[in-house]
């Protein structure tokens, strides 16, 4: 039994490795955890490591048939390795428990988003996903189709290009710990993995803001920008909203 065990342990939590990416493709929900950009390169290499994992069980015996097959050629017996029934025991039991564990978060948990509420602005301040807009951005392109984090590059660099404009924006509420007049509509910024994830904020000037939205929430919210009445704010603008409203979490929540 416990070299049946031995056997499978490792083909059993690499095939639910695979199926789990298999499934998250199929479901939609591989987004949550990697950009678009990677997808069919994910989905590729899980089926070839899918097959790799069938052909070494298949084509590579197992220790304890080498073992049988060396020891029909010598008196001594390698038996198991010299394990008592106790330790082989514990190992099979661990072994049950390893490849159940993985079963229930590879399979069983459905996805989630990153953490709304573990978002700090601090990081708005140090993300690397943010950087200078390009010439290409600034120039000639229709600002309704602008992204939180298109907006977050063009403030960072002053904001003179966002004086005046309107924004039409999607996500979550982020307090400001410069007023409590302050909100940022955040959303994560991903390059390439869940991992390297970073929030994107733009600040949004509505007292009260509070008896509307919660924080971590979904919001839509609409505006114009203008210089940033709050003076214990470090931003140049921020957005005046006309509508502000809560929304349920959309099935993309992430920027790229």
């Amino acid at each position: 039994m416990s070299r049946l065990l031995d056997r499978w342990r490792g083909v059993v939590i690499s095939l639910l490795g695979v199926a789990a990416i298999l499934w998250l493709a199929v479901d939609g929900s591989l987004g949550l955890y990697i950009h678009p950009r990677y997808f069919v390169f994910t989905v590729v290499m899980a089926v070839i490591a899918g097959v790799a994992v069938i052909a070494a069980f298949a084509l590579v015996p197992a220790r304890g048939d080498a073992d049988d097959e060396h020891g029909h050629d010598h008196e001594h017996d390698h038996g198991t390795g010299g394990r008592s029934p106790v330790r082989r025991g514990l190992t099979a039991a661990g072994t049950l428990v390893a490849v159940a564990v993985a079963a229930v978060v590879l399979v069983v948990f459905p996805p989630s988003t990153l953490s709304t509420t573990s978002a700090s602005t601090a990081q708005l301040d140090n993300a690397t996903t943010v950087s200078a807009p390009s010439t290409e951005l600034l120039t000639g392109t229709d600002t309704a189709t602008f992204s939180v984090k298109d907006w977050a590059s063009v403030l960072r660099q002053g904001g003179d290009f966002a004086d005046g404009r309107t924004a039409d924006l999607t996500g979550f509420v982020m307090a400001s710990p410069d007023s409590p007049d302050l909100l940022y509509v955040a959303r994560y910024v991903i390059t390439c993995c869940a991992v390297d994830a970073q929030p994107a904020g733009v600040p949004v000037y509505s007292p009260g803001w509070q008896d509307t939205v919660q924080e971590g929430a979904w919001v839509h919210v609409t505006g114009a920008f203008s210089p940033n009445p709050v003076s214990a704010s470090t931003a140049a603008y921020t957005l005046t909203p006309t509508v502000l409203e809560p929304i349920d979490e959309p099935s993309d929540p992430y920027d790229y």
